[in-house]
């Protein structure tokens, strides 16, 4: 049975409900971390949660918990993932994970010296954001064309991708390129 502490009780309330609750016989969340007092007291009752706390590292020196479930604001992200490590905690955090290459970086080379993991949610793993990005490049659309804030937002997995995902057709990705050159008011 893991222990977990939910950082963040607005979506991490959900992954209370439709999460840990739904694995019993694997996870008990023992206790939650919210820096809205209410909002804390109501999910803590909502789920019969008693060890509630307004404070991050009062949360870090648990030492019954195994996992730090964060789900607080992206900008909090990098130092609490660096803390909840530093711990000996398990993490699990919500995107963005962090804000850049380097801070990626420097979280793998302190998991490499942790005794925990970082376990990034990441439920788009199977959308066509990818091949939308190729099916750009290969109609000649570059940084200029796609730095709008107009564009598709494009999701990316590390990993495989179904065969089945259809690639993006030519035609939507030259419509895009376009709506990205000449922005509508």
């Amino acid at each position: 049975m893991r222990r977990v502490a939910v950082v963040g009780c607005g979506v991490g309330r959900n992954h209370i409900g439709r999460g840990y609750r739904k694995h019993p016989d694997k996870f008990r969340v023992e206790a939650l971390c919210e820096v809205d007092a209410a909002r804390l007291q109501a999910v803590g009752e909502e789920f019969s949660i008693p060890r509630r706390s307004l404070s991050y590292d009062e949360v870090l020196r648990m030492d019954d918990i195994d996992i730090v479930d964060i789900c607080t604001p992206a900008a909090l992200h990098f130092r609490q993932i660096l803390g909840a490590l530093s711990a000996g905690k398990e993490v699990v955090c919500e995107k963005p994970l962090v804000g850049t290459l380097a801070e990626i970086d420097e979280l793998i080379a302190a998991e490499k010296e942790a005794a925990g993991r970082v376990m990034p949610i990441f439920q788009y793993r199977y959308g066509d954001g990818v091949q939308k990005g190729q099916a750009d490049h290969r109609c000649g659309a570059g940084r200029e064309a796609l730095s709008d804030d107009r564009r598709d937002r494009v999701e990316t997995d590390p990993g495989v991708l179904p065969d089945t995902m259809a690639r993006a057709p030519a035609d939507r990705a030259r419509r895009r390129v376009a709506d990205a050159r000449d922005p509508q008011p």
